[in-house]
């Protein structure tokens, strides 16, 4: 079952406007940032306009939200405008101009819907510094091998 991202934005944004919605950690900068729902929602009412005044027809599936918070795209339905590459609040996006299309990680959502953590966290990364899952959980992840590396 899914519900519409902009009625998700607009019920958030009207129910806990102040609230967080979206932190961005970059630990290794010591920075983050916080997008509260009211500004996550005109953000996305503003990207969702530009996309209309470039002709992406109003409910074309372009992005999609996932209820557990992974963002994919469609290549094959991309515009090659790069609206969601200036757009996007985290730099995450990038433009591939062989073929036209923007692009980004998509978490390797057939695997996390599947139980599985993304392969980059999953022993792809070996220095294991890619931690996937509940911030809480990653910190406590994080801490004890810090703690490790102390006895050693």
């Amino acid at each position: 079952m899914y519900i519409h991202i902009a009625e998700m934005l607009a019920r958030n944004a009207r129910m806990y406007p102040d609230e967080v919605a979206l932190i961005e950690r970059i630990p290794a900068e010591s920075r983050r940032r916080e997008i509260t729902w009211q500004q996550f929602d005109e953000r996305a009412n503003r990207f969702a306009n530009i996309l209309t005044e470039k002709g992406v027809k109003k409910g074309a599936k372009v992005v999609h939200l996932m209820y557990n918070s992974i963002v994919f795209m469609e290549e094959e339905k991309c515009t090659g405008c790069r609206l969601c590459v200036e757009a996007c609040p985290y730099n995450a996006m990038t433009f591939d101009m062989e073929r036209n299309v923007a692009m980004k990680c998509n978490l390797c959502y057939h695997r996390v819907d599947n139980g599985l953590i993304p392969a980059c966290a999953d022993n792809v990364c070996l220095a294991h510094c890619i931690y996937f899952g509940d911030p809480d959980d990653i910190q406590r992840q994080i801490n004890e091998k810090h703690l490790n590396r102390k006895k050693e």
